[in-house]
């Protein structure tokens, strides 16, 4: 079946549906309350629809309830739209762990769903020509609210900056939350006291900014002149049908109660989580029902646009409005683009702790679907067809999958992505570690984020290897297609590099950037950090010379006189010491092998470093202990113990090092080299 087949099989259901309700109670006389025993059912009532209607919720049942089971969250809904009509809404599992059913028509935190509802209320305005979506932001906050451009030539941010992610603002902040007890400010006082700062041109690059979202919510209020609340029940949620839904940072007693809460699922079991009282409105603060989320996911796929979408409001948000990479998906007033099986699609997702959520629409097919979890844990056994490890993708594929079928071809991995535009390939990624592009990080800051996750990128053969957070995604290989793009093997999904200052976008549900990460972010520090480790390794060494040759011409025999303990770890962490040296010498001669050859033995080189690491790990324990023990019981040989704690400074950096950022695995050693001397290109050649 084709999917215009589809679409007019689905539309025929509802309309069958809808007219045999329409017709029922309205034109026969009260009747008894009906037998409700199970019985089978007539031939006569066997018709297409039945079946079709029976088989859709027999499939989804299946997957959602094996979905559940292996996210381990205490319940789930999934709600399915199609030509502006709900086919399937259904609860599975309890609000709370042994709680009451999950419900429909409680409140849920929609997190970062809230935005297109936010989009809906801006555009809203700018369809009745109270809002110019290419008016200068500045004019419309606060005096002083967005800060002085990153370059002197920038231009200004704008409303659509806003919209599409694009205001080029410093997104370090992924949120901020109230603290108990305090009142929510209005979100133009939130904003009064300053955005984030301005660190690239508008248009330049596309960060996902909770902050703009803040924004556009303080230039809803400043516009309609009405509180947060008031507006977005006016323009957002009365005109959808929202029955249930509030901006508000709290609301009434009853309402707070009967809001499910998230939970965070792990070794030990299933733990409610006190749920965030969240500053930035308009990107999460929205809370909305089940029921609430399926009118909008009818608004969003009927045949005509309801008045609340009307005047191109619909278009919009369903319409791509900026890329930023050859073949790459982009975002719209509202949502990202994506593609599905090779649906070309839009998609918003939501996150808080032990909460998530997704919208996906399929304009093309007129099928919306919404997901809703509430928690949030390791995904075990799940993986979808994109390679993501979420419960939310597995949903939406499998709806996708039995409604429209899985449109992916092999011979065609560009299927349901942008079209590619470029002349001539895009650059290909150089091999290294990158992380999430979310900050624009100065000294320190860089320092202080070693620990974030860390995205590998390695060149095998013809093809680019790219291995994600183990829990976010699973590893995948691109390669180069016809249209001059890397193209992930499964789905198609596209990677870009700009080829100058390291930056990637990838592909994961949406576009995200991903920047270069260079060992401890400078060469030099890099340098530095170990020649020092190698003086401190040297100077534990050599206490052991100078100290014998000092006792020999005193004679004076101290060693003897050590706790057996000591002198065993003091000789434990000189063994520690040689192995730091022995270390640096390897690093140095594949440092030496990469200049004169390009192509450093790894494979062969990285168990010693593991085995020597693992020495180093217990030399640093024996340090240690022999100075806390030594320091205490032998003052006189304070000196010697000074170097033994600076050796030991130096050890554990060097071990945290290679904890961090895998030092002792081939690839992130290539990584590192390739940084500090240069390395060869990497050749990607294009699919047969």
């Amino acid at each position: 079946m084709n999917l215009a087949q589809r679409i007019v099989h689905a539309s025929a259901l509802l309309l069958a549906l809808t007219g045999a309700l329409a017709q029922g109670p309205a034109s026969e006389p009260p009747r008894p309350a009906p037998d409700l025993a199970p019985r089978a059912l007539e031939p006569e009532e066997l018709d297409a629809v039945t079946i079709a209607r029976i088989a859709l919720r027999y499939d989804l049942d299946g997957v959602a309830l094996d979905a559940l089971a292996a996210s381990g969250a205490p319940g789930l809904v999934l709600g399915v739209a199609v030509a502006g009509q709900t086919v399937f809404l259904e609860a599975y599992g309890s609000a709370t762990v042994g709680g009451a059913p999950m419900p429909l028509d409680a409140p849920l935190w929609l997190a970062s769903v809230s935005k297109p509802l936010t989009a809906v209320a801006v555009l809203r305005l700018a369809a009745e020509g109270r809002l110019d979506l290419d008016a200068d932001a500045a004019t419309l906050l606060p005096d002083g609210a967005l800060g002085p451009p990153a370059h002197p030539d920038d231009g200004p941010v704008t409303v659509r900056h806003l919209l599409t992610h694009t205001a080029g603002l410093d997104v370090r902040s992924l949120g901020r939350t109230l603290a108990d007890g305090e009142a929510a400010p209005s979100a133009r006082d939130a904003v009064a006291a300053g955005l984030p700062p301005r660190v690239h041109a508008p248009g330049e690059r596309l960060v996902y900014c909770n902050a703009c979202y803040l924004a556009l919510a303080a230039i809803v209020e400043g516009v309609t002149g009405q509180a947060q609340e008031e507006a977005y029940r006016e323009l957002v949620f009365e005109p959808l049908g929202f029955a249930h839904a509030t901006i508000a940072a709290e609301a009434d007693a009853a309402y707070e109660a009967a809001t499910v809460s998230g939970h965070a699922v792990g070794p030990g079991g299933v733990t409610p989580l006190a749920m965030p009282r969240l500053l930035e409105s308009g990107a999460g603060r929205v809370r909305a029902s089940a029921s609430d989320l399926l009118a909008l996911a009818e608004a969003l796929t009927a045949p005509d646009a309801p008045p609340a979408l009307s005047d191109g409001v619909r278009q919009q948000l369903l319409d791509p409005a900026v890329r930023l990479g050859t073949g790459l998906p982009g975002w719209t007033l509202g949502l990202a683009e994506t593609a599905v099986l090779g649906h070309p699609a839009v998609r918003h997702d939501g996150d808080l702790p032990g909460v998530r959520a997704a919208l996906l629409v399929v304009p093309d097919a007129q099928l919306a679907v919404f997901a809703y979890l509430n928690g949030t844990g390791a995904d075990a056994g799940l993986e979808a067809a994109s390679g993501r490890r979420d419960a939310r993708d597995v949903l939406l594929e499998a709806v996708v999958a039995r409604i429209l079928g899985d449109a992916r071809d092999a011979d065609d991995p560009a299927r349901g992505w942008p079209a590619a535009t470029a002349a001539t390939p895009e650059a290909t990624p150089a091999p290294g570690l990158y992380r999430f592009d979310r900050v624009a990080r100065t000294g320190p800051e860089r320092m202080l984020a070693a620990a974030a996750p860390v995205v590998r990128i390695a060149a095998s053969g013809d093809a680019v290897e790219v291995a994600p957070p183990p829990d976010l995604a699973a590893p995948a290989t691109y390669r180069r297609a016809d249209d001059g793009v890397l193209r992930r093997a499964g789905d198609g999904a596209p990677l870009a590099s700009d080829g100058t200052d390291g930056r990637v976008l990838l592909h994961l549900g949406t576009t995200v950037g991903l920047e270069r990460v260079r060992w401890l972010e400078r060469p030099d520090v890099f340098v530095v950090s170990h020649a020092a480790a190698a003086v401190a390794a040297l100077l534990v060494l050599l206490t052991w010379p100078i100290g014998a040759l000092t006792r020999w011409r005193r004679r004076e025999p101290v060693a003897w006189k050590l706790p057996a303990a000591v002198g065993r770890a003091r000789g434990f962490a000189r063994v520690g010491a040689a192995a730091a040296l022995a270390i640096l010498a390897i690093l140095v001669a594949l440092t030496l092998q990469v200049l004169a050859t390009s192509d450093a033995p790894l494979a062969a080189g990285a168990p010693v470093l593991q085995a020597l690491a693992a020495v180093l790990a217990l030399a640093l324990a024996g340090l240690a202990l022999a100075t806390a023990v030594g320091a205490v019981r032998h003052p006189r040989l304070g000196l010697r113990w000074a170097w033994h704690a600076l050796a030991a400074v130096a050890f554990a950096a060097l071990l945290t090092q290679g904890w961090v950022w895998g030092l002792w695995s081939p690839e992130a050693l290539q990584a590192t080299w390739t940084d500090l001397v240069g390395g060869p290109a990497v050749a990607v050649a294009r699919t047969p």
